[in-house]
């Protein structure tokens, strides 16, 4: 076949795909192609103004690389069954106003849609299936909105999902399965919200799981099951909550961490084996707490730990060779606290340590033995 016959038939294919654009009769939108080889095809609606619910879809069997709101546009509510008849993989749905979600919202996309991008709404709950059994979703954005919770089976038959974003909203307590489908989910942003307890075996299904952002809440307690299971997590951030109390063990599964945040908080003291396990840790913030004393061995597990804070703490002394198995340390500030001397012995084994930090402290002389 000629290159010239060929043109003709991807322009008449591209010309039958236009025929089919499910949103004809509304004239704000409209269906794009942005390669005649390989199409790759959206729907754009520009101006919609306020509206009280998406657009209706006419049946298309076109397979929708994404739906796009630009300008001025108030969608209010996605309604039972918005994209019944039409199939679309990427929904940008962000800055939409849009304040309620009905349940079946996003039935008929069950096999299609990877992302749905909801952030920066007015959303404030979800129906209980407002996303079951989205077999191909691996994208889900819903933060800056004004969620309370996450109902126990709304994610439940999700198994693709990558990354789910909910930091920015007002979730106060999460149920102890509400993950439990989740086995292929990265990345979990939950910061910024009012969380005051974890259940016991929340994450243990998140084998997966890299990133885990819980800052900015109001928990008080790590309990020795909350992160049981997380054997490929990289990095937990657990800054500016209330944390008083951690179990021992409460990190024993976390051996592939290189980043534990759980400074801002309010510690006075931690297990003597808390981070035993934690062979792969390369960066420790304890700072901003209310540490008194580190027990002699606590950092022994730490083979691979670059750069330890434990500024802005009550820390009075230092046992000697606290820091000895700390061979890999480069960085090591312990500046604002209530130290009144400290020994050559405390920095034995500190080969690599090449930034100390103890100003503001109130140490008046350097022990010689």
């Amino acid at each position: 076949m000629s290159l010239f016959w060929i043109a003709v038939v991807i322009v008449t294919s591209v010309a039958g795909a236009l025929a089919q654009c499910p949103v004809d009769d509304v004239p704000e939108c409209v269906c794009t192609y942005r390669n005649l080889v390989v199409p790759e095809s959206s729907i754009e609606c520009t101006d919609l103004r306020n509206v009280s619910q998406l657009p209706h879809f006419q049946i298309s069997e076109t397979i929708y690389n994404e739906i796009l709101f630009r300008g001025s546009t108030s969608l209010n509510t996605i309604q039972t069954g918005a994209f019944h008849g039409v199939q679309i993989k990427a929904l940008f749905l962000s800055k939409t106003g849009i304040r309620r979600i009905q349940p079946g919202a996003f039935r008929g996309l069950e096999e299609v849609v990877t992302q749905i991008h909801l952030d920066e709404n007015s959303v404030e709950t979800l129906p209980d299936d407002a996303f079951t059994n989205l077999t191909s979703l691996q994208y889900l954005g819903m933060a800056n909105n004004g969620l309370d919770s996450i109902p126990a089976h709304a994610l439940r038959g999700a198994p693709a999902l990558r990354e789910l974003l909910l930091h920015n909203n007002r979730i106060a307590g999460l149920t102890p399965d509400v993950f439990a489908d989740l086995t292929q989910l990265q990345q979990v942003e939950l910061h910024n919200n009012i969380i005051e307890e974890l259940p016991g075996g929340i994450f243990t299904h998140l084998r997966a799981a890299t990133h885990i952002y819980l800052d900015s809440n109001l928990l008080r307690a790590i309990s020795a099951d909350t992160f049981q299971g997380l054997t490929s997590l990289l990095r937990l951030r657990l800054s500016s909550n209330l944390i008083e109390v951690i179990e021992p063990n409460a990190f024993d599964d976390l051996s592939s961490v290189t980043h534990l945040d759980l400074s801002t908080n309010r510690l006075v003291s931690l297990p003597d084996n808390l981070f035993q396990a934690m062979s792969e840790l390369t960066l420790l913030d304890l700072s901003n707490n209310m540490l008194t004393s580190l027990p002699q061995g606590i950092f022994d597990g730490l083979t691979s730990l670059e750069q330890l804070y434990l500024y802005e703490n009550r820390i009075s002394s230092l046992v000697d060779g606290v820091f000895s198995n700390l061979h890999r340390l480069e960085k090591l500030h312990v500046y604002s606290n209530d130290l009144t001397e400290v020994s050559r012995e405390t920095f034995k084994g500190l080969n690599s340590t090449t930034d100390v930090n103890l100003k503001n402290n109130k140490i008046e002389s350097l022990a010689a033995e």
